[in-house]
């Protein structure tokens, strides 16, 4: 440690007053640690230790883009977002081509072996719609519109 005027042990931990600092020094749990009293040295020692939350493992996925369902976009869920305010039910953030936003989980989809089979199903049926949605517009213009003559006066 540094050049203290006062030293203490407290629990086992060394505590030393920094003078030209008024700062209490000691080291817990690994780490050098500042405070402005003895009283908040005591204290931060008996604070018990935090658990550790494990990590949250990342989900590939993938969220329908937009409402019309019929495209895609593949997602890395992140972790969970925190309550929102004006939000009902959860959501999770998600990352993608550089970018994050927070996604509900009502939208989002873990890539599954039956969720990218249903996905690919739902792609093909979608390139379908589109097919006969362009014989559609090629039979429209083909479609002879009725002549009218003008009257006579």
């Amino acid at each position: 440690m540094t050049n203290a005027t006062i030293k203490t042990v407290y629990d086992g931990i060394e505590i030393e007053y920094l003078e030209n600092e008024n700062q209490w020094l000691f080291e817990l749990r690994g780490r050098e640690r500042k405070v402005e009293s003895l009283e908040a040295a005591k204290a931060a020692i008996d604070r018990p230790e935090r658990e550790k939350k494990p990590a949250f493992e990342r989900i590939n996925a993938f969220k329908s883009n937009g409402w019309g369902m019929d495209k895609f976009l593949d997602v890395v869920i992140t972790s969970v977002a925190a309550k929102g305010r004006y939000v009902t039910g959860q959501q999770v953030w998600c990352s993608y081509n550089g970018k994050r936003e927070k996604v509900s989980v009502m939208d989002v989809y873990p890539s599954s072996e039956s969720n990218l089979a249903l996905r690919a199903e739902i792609e093909g049926i979608n390139k379908q719609i589109e097919a006969l949605e362009k014989q559609k517009r090629e039979m429209f213009l083909k479609l002879v519109a009725i002549e009218v003559r003008p009257e006579a006066d």
